[in-house]
């Protein structure tokens, strides 16, 4: 064997080191996917932003472990690219130091990141995709989840409410109101009616408005709503580094676990669990008075069981 097969071997061999097989020494991966250009750009830059604000906190250590984030865009000034996302799944599933990937910021692209980190073991936490046949069967799409889960195995979880809790919310809503239009704003511009509701919560309606400060002292502006959803999905993914067990030959399983069916007892949002189907326990739905170009959030509350 040449010298240089040797040393591509040996690094090889200690990159593999970083997840699975035996002492886990780090430091290890999460990857941290979102659109940074294009029209979302706004949305995914609060997301990342959020998720910096998490990692900076843990000054990039979880449990004995360090931790790089690595930020990727998914976007290449487009809503969202298929090449970036595929690219982005790709080159975490293909890095034996990733055990998480945080991403993708809507449905549409996590759609097609999910079945690649699935496949490779990778938790993957998105902090604001909200389609349930991500994690649920839906008649409308065949073969969900299982689509989106060739492991066999739920890799994903959400940190906001699915669709259709936000869609009770809205309907509760309309029928306090009369009858009235109410329809659901997915951060993509003014919604057309007077009344609204978002899976996201306005930073003033957070349980734990403290974030608010953290952020403007961290970035010298006010977080949006998406702000405090990459937070706890990067809060979320190292508590469950710094729990797993870094002697384990399965570590990113262990992550998985801390993450499908975890709790978080203290967070921006209140305590919440992730269930064994990868979805959130937050239930509180934002509600806005549409008044020209103005959102005005009122109460949060959770649709009626």
């Amino acid at each position: 064997m040449s010298a240089l097969a040797v040393l591509l071997a040996a690094l090889a061999l200690g990159a593999c080191a970083a997840t699975e097989g035996g002492d886990v020494d780090g430091p290890v991966t999460v990857y941290v996917s979102l659109p940074l250009t294009g029209p979302r750009a706004p949305q995914g830059r609060d997301t990342a932003d959020g998720a910096r604000l998490a990692f900076d906190q843990a000054s990039g250590e979880a449990g004995t472990l360090e931790v790089e984030a690595r930020f990727v865009d998914d976007a290449k000034g487009a809503a969202w690219d298929p090449v970036a996302v595929g690219a982005n799944a790709r080159s975490a599933a293909q890095d034996s130091s990733a055990v998480a990937y945080i991403g993708e910021l809507d449905s549409e692209p996590t759609r097609a990141s999910v079945p690649i980190t699935n496949d490779a073991g990778i938790v993957q936490i998105s902090p604001s995709a909200g389609a349930v046949d991500l994690t649920r069967s839906v008649e409308a799409v065949s073969d969900s989840p299982d689509r989106y889960q060739p492991s066999g195995t739920p890799t994903f979880a959400r940190i906001v409410p699915a669709d259709d809790v936000v869609a009770a919310a809205a309907a509760a809503w309309g029928s306090e109101l009369g009858g009235a239009e109410v329809v659901v704003d997915f951060g993509e511009g003014r919604p057309a009616a007077k009344h609204a509701v978002a899976a996201e919560l306005d930073p003033d309606r957070l349980p734990d408005r403290r974030f608010i400060g953290l952020f403007h002292d961290s970035f010298d502006r006010e977080p949006g709503p998406y702000a405090a959803y990459g937070y706890e999905a990067m809060a979320f993914a190292l508590q469950a580094i710094g729990a797993a067990n870094t002697n384990s030959d399965q570590f990113r399983t262990e992550v998985r676990d801390g993450v499908i069916g975890g709790e978080r007892r203290e967070s921006v949002l209140g305590p919440y669990s992730i269930t064994d189907e990868g979805d959130s326990t937050v239930c509180m739905v934002q509600r806005y008075l549409v008044r020209g170009a103005l959102r005005h959030p009122l109460d949060a509350p959770c649709p009626p069981s």
